[in-house]
């Protein structure tokens, strides 16, 4: 009977309280510069940007250089999808980190040169998506994550046309999931 309760604030309620500016996922426009003045003691300002200057000096992954010889070898779509699934998530991963690092060190920094690294990475990682070798709804999944990151924390860097590019992919992967996972959450978890 004393139990705490918690009762979620109503769609309504909820989309009242959403900022209408970017950016509002790491940090808010009126609250950077506090976020930026708590941080500069902090060893992981340090950490963050020294490992964005790291990706700066290294060239982006390319899903296009998968070694696809292994290809051959698989007798069966089963094992090419698993094999392509799991080579596509190793360049994909390690570009999300990447993306991760710039979008971090450019909110702590306001640097520039992370900004466009950031915004050149996530508009060549959108280009993947076409291609027949990514599998896997984990790519999705980083896809839309990276986009929403780079779409709020630059949203007014972006030119209309990098606005659009963005928000397609974001609509087309979280449309998908939705149309996915509509009525069928709870069935996922016993699946799993």
């Amino acid at each position: 009977d004393n139990a705490a309760r918690f009762a979620p604030p109503s769609a309504k309620e909820f989309m009242a309280d959403i900022p209408l500016s970017h950016p509002r996922i790491l940090t808010t426009s009126d609250s950077r510069d506090r976020l930026v003045a708590s941080s500069l003691d902090k060893p992981e300002r340090g950490w963050y940007i020294e490992e964005a200057e790291k990706v700066l000096s290294a060239p982006m992954g390319d899903i296009n250089n998968m070694p696809l010889g292994q290809l051959e070898t698989l007798t069966n779509a089963v094992m090419r999808n698993s094999w392509m699934t799991r080579e596509s998530r190793r360049i994909i991963d390690a570009e999300e980190q990447n993306v991760e690092m710039l979008t971090r060190a450019y909110v702590l920094t306001g640097d520039d040169k992370y900004a466009r690294e950031a915004i050149h990475r996530v508009l060549t990682m959108i280009s993947w998506g076409d291609n027949e070798y990514v599998k896997g709804d984990f790519n999705d999944a980083t896809f839309l994550s990276i986009t929403s990151l780079a779409y709020d924390t630059f949203h007014e860097r972006l030119t209309p046309s990098e606005r659009q590019t963005m928000l397609s992919l974001i609509d087309d992967k979280l449309g998908h999931m939705y149309d996915n996972y509509n009525n069928y959450l709870e069935n996922h978890l016993a699946e799993n």
